[in-house]
């Protein structure tokens, strides 16, 4: 239903209108992209439109090789679109492995979830932490091995910038924004086909990053390197290039 009313807005005579009209458009996805270039407009770059504060990085390292727990970590508003049951069944998939997942965050499913967690048996690897202030979430971070983002719709994802501020591994699946920003060599990236699959890639992907220990820092490293990459201030400044270059530009 989502992809027709894609299909539906590209029938917008106003939108592709102001697409052809427009010397750049940002968008924050390949997706986006597409449609914007089929609509006609000259120039479209990708931009992501997250970021974080310089004082959000961290410099802590990750090291797995004297703990046997894996510390998975989901951060998020408990909506359907969030998709958390796909973490929880690619759990109980890999029972012999020693993992934590903490879920920080609260909304409308949250209930539900924690009873078909319950449903799971999953009541000792995972613990439900309700809403986390911002101001907490770097101690939370540093509790954490890995960021698992399960979400299905969404431009990106703070946390998983967030997340890769402070040196985690990303477990996300591999479409979206997420899809277009995070460097491959910072995430293990679970293609989007079906339920079943999906599910069975993530649990693939916790079982891998459970026997490869030695992994974490080299996903980890990557990642703080593209976060230092996308600090508010660095947005900013790219942001006034980009004015001044659309503003130089001759007039069509």
């Amino acid at each position: 239903m989502r992809n027709i009313r894609v299909r539906i807005v590209e029938l917008s005579p106003a939108l592709r209108k102001a697409a052809k009209a427009s010397d750049v458009i940002l968008a924050t996805n390949h997706e986006t992209a597409d449609v914007l270039n089929r609509l006609g407009a000259k120039d479209v770059r990708l931009w992501l439109d997250s970021g974080i504060p310089s004082e959000f990085l961290s410099e802590r390292r990750i090291s797995k090789a004297n703990t046997d727990v894996l510390t998975l970590l989901w951060v998020g508003r408990m909506l359907s679109r969030k998709a958390l049951p796909l973490a929880l069944e690619a759990l109980a998939q890999v029972p012999d492995v020693d993992v934590k997942l903490l879920v920080a965050g609260d909304g409308e499913m949250r209930s539900e979830w924690e009873a078909y967690a319950r449903r799971l048996n999953l009541e000792s690897k995972i613990e439900f932490l309700g809403a986390v202030p911002w101001s907490e979430m770097p101690s939370l971070y540093s509790r954490a091995d890995t960021l698992l983002f399960t979400s299905l719709r969404d431009s990106f994802g703070m946390q998983v910038l967030e997340a890769m501020g402070h040196s985690l591994p990303i477990l996300t699946l591999d479409h979206q924004g997420v899809a277009t920003f995070v460097p491959s060599q910072a995430a293990i990236k679970i293609p989007v086909t079906t339920p079943r699959e999906v599910v069975a890639g993530i649990a693939a992907g916790i079982l891998w990053l459970a026997r490869n220990p030695e992994a974490h820092q080299k996903l980890g490293d990557a990642g703080r390197a593209f976060a230092k990459t996308q600090t508010w201030q660095r947005h900013a400044e790219r942001m006034a290039k980009l004015y001044e270059e659309a503003l130089s530009a001759p007039a069509t």
